[in-house]
């Protein structure tokens, strides 16, 4: 018997086809990483297409509406506000001269909770503060973004002209939320509160000559009385708990 080893089979062009199918592989690997980079491309694309027509379309769209749902009395009253001085590190305190109480109130335009703090007390403190029985400090923080701290420094800028127009810039801002609130619409709702704006107002408005006040004034608050966070209300001085207080129990505090 031969002892002879067989030599293996080889199959003509066998080396060739495993040559050419292993290139085929690496150039289907290629093509797939370069397929899913191009879609990640087109995904990314579109994205910041979004995002950039989102922000078009809150910088572009005008302020609906003006009216808040808790209108202020001062709208068809015969009042007179004491002036009202913007000043480092102090809020806006507004209302007849002479009130017994002072309603201290920080807020933040861009602030849900707030805009439901006003739905709940708005009108009550509207009522008190039109009746000479409150003066409202307001603290319009502007701590919510930069749309919102341009809505503090027009309410500054309002406030120091004409206090009347001032709160009703603030009820319209918490009327209208949701907007970034650029210069060009915090003056449409203004001259929609208010068709004949005071002098300087536009100007004070663009130039942001209020911007230092409004991160003053959140400066003080978040490492004082608005610690906790926005809305935050003090009565005469006393932190009132809006989770166990209402409108009438405020006002039972004044009253």
């Amino acid at each position: 018997m031969s002892t002879k080893k067989s030599r293996p089979y080889k199959v003509p062009g066998a080396k060739d086809r495993l040559v050419a199918q292993r290139e085929a592989e690496a150039a289907a690997a290629r093509k797939r990483r370069r397929d899913s980079g191009i879609t990640l491309l087109v995904v990314v694309a579109v994205m910041v297409g979004i995002v950039s027509l989102f922000g078009w379309y809150q910088g572009s769209r005008k302020p609906d509406a003006v009216a808040s749902s808790t209108a202020s009395a001062t709208d068809t009253g015969n009042l007179t506000f004491a002036p009202v001085t913007v000043t480092d590190g102090k809020g806006l305190t507004i209302g007849v001269a002479g009130a017994p109480n002072v309603v201290t109130l920080y807020s933040d335009f861009a602030c849900t909770h707030c805009a439901e703090f006003e739905t709940t007390y708005g009108q009550t403190l509207a009522n008190l503060r039109d009746s000479g029985k409150i003066d409202i400090e307001y603290w319009p923080l502007g701590f919510g973004g930069a749309g919102s701290a341009r809505a503090s420094n027009a309410m500054a800028c309002a406030a120091e002209r004409d206090p009347k127009f001032a709160v009703s810039l603030y009820d319209a801002f918490f009327a209208n939320m949701g907007y970034d609130w650029s210069n060009d619409q915090i003056m449409s709702l203004s001259t929609q509160v208010q068709p004949t704006l005071p002098d300087g107002y536009e100007a004070c408005v663009t130039a942001g000559t209020h911007a230092a006040w409004v991160t003053g004034i959140y400066t003080v608050a978040k490492n004082g009385a608005s610690s906790s966070g926005t809305p935050t209300v003090y009565v005469n001085g006393n932190a009132f708990d809006l989770t166990t207080g209402s409108a009438a129990s405020l006002e039972a505090l004044v009253g």
